[in-house]
């Protein structure tokens, strides 16, 4: 998923959830091809972490929600638009 999409979905699960205490993002390296001596084409991904609290009483379910919402973002990104 795209970063800006990763930073939105996060400020919104914070604002949905009572139990999600820290959504953090990062790009990370998924792989790299030498073009030349000294120079790669790199392919970047998004990694969103999502940390709750587990003793908030609506924790179970709002991981359920959380992992829903993931699930939802990743194949939506995954989808390409056609030429």
């Amino acid at each position: 998923m795209p970063m800006i999409h990763a930073i939105l979905v996060s400020d919104q699960l914070r604002d949905w959830t009572d139990s999600v205490i820290e959504c953090e993002t990062k790009t990370v390296e998924i792989d790299r091809q030498e073009i030349s001596k000294n120079h790669w084409y790199v392919n970047n991904g998004v990694s969103l972490k999502v940390s709750f609290n587990t003793c908030h009483h609506k924790y179970d379910s709002e991981k359920e929600f959380v992992d829903g919402v993931l699930k939802g973002c990743e194949y939506l990104s995954s989808i390409t638009p056609p030429d």
